[in-house]
């Protein structure tokens, strides 16, 4: 059986493609930097690998973000890994489950697979969702609802994502009830809060800006939908800002800002070039 027959959203590499190959090297070297890094800080085996293989899944997961989000230019997602390693040097503390999660959200409403989601793709995001709403917040399954509507109304949106929509609502509000509390908010310095002023405003104009998708869907060769990336497009800065809100949140969501602020940086040098 074919696998795009139970799931949509699955974008293996063409290595007929540099950027490819590119961000597997790079992978690969991280994982032996974040090893090496390991060793110095004297941890046992198991969680040697654990420590240098999330390193390089970190830094894979946040150059696919980017490229769901902007699909038209392979550059910028390159260019937000250099602010990444940077401070995944002195702070390597990561959520994979998290950034997976954003990850599928994007994938199921830009459709850059040229294939809508299939029900296999929305049950795993709502499975997803459920487990980070009951071990971290009820907010991950708020924000799949908006996942789920997003792909309903957009065009040729699936009719089956009310029902995911409407279960998530209600299971999200059930765990509120039983737990009591929905944020729990912590401390920013002013640094922080800058900068994430800067890079929301700065992301903002680049959606507002963003006027024609060139890009195609790997499996159909059409044109992707616009409508559907200034989508994901503000779905990722609403999650990411909400979430950077939660106790754990703003580690989780370094790898997610470093890929909005590698857009932001790539069309600064794009005006510089012109």
């Amino acid at each position: 059986m074919e696998i795009d027959k139970i799931s949509s959203i699955g974008r293996p590499l063409d290595f007929k493609y540099k950027t490819n190959k590119a961000i597997v090297i790079i992978t690969t070297i991280t994982i032996i930097i974040g090893i090496a890094l390991s060793i110095t800080n004297q941890l046992k085996m198991p969680n040697l690998i654990f420590t240098g293989v999330s390193f390089g899944i970190t830094f894979f997961i946040s150059w696919a973000i980017s490229r769901e989000i902007d699909p038209d230019n392979s550059t910028s997602a390159f260019i937000g890994l250099i602010p990444l390693f940077i401070i995944l040097f002195f702070w390597p503390e990561t959520n994979i489950a998290i950034l997976f999660w954003l990850l599928i959200s994007l994938r199921i409403i830009n459709r850059t697979t040229g294939l809508s989601a299939r029900i296999f793709d929305s049950t795993m995001l709502f499975v997803i969702s459920f487990l980070l709403s009951y071990f971290y917040s009820p907010l991950f399954g708020f924000l799949a609802a908006i996942v789920f509507l997003a792909d309903l109304k957009l065009i040729k949106g699936q009719r089956f994502q009310i029902f995911f929509a409407s279960l998530s609502i209600v299971l999200s509000s059930i765990l509120i009830i039983i737990n009591n509390q929905f944020f729990v908010i912590p401390t920013f310095s002013i640094l922080q809060l800058l900068g994430i002023l800067a890079i929301a405003i700065g992301f903002l104009f680049i959606s507002y800006f963003t006027k024609t998708v060139k890009s195609k869907g790997d499996q159909n060769d059409e044109p992707l939908s616009l409508s559907r990336i200034r989508a994901v497009q503000i779905f990722a800065l609403i999650s990411v800002l909400l979430v950077s809100f939660l106790e754990f949140g703003l580690t989780a969501m370094i790898p997610v800002w470093c890929a909005l602020a590698g857009l932001i940086m790539h069309r600064i040098l794009l005006l510089f070039k012109k």
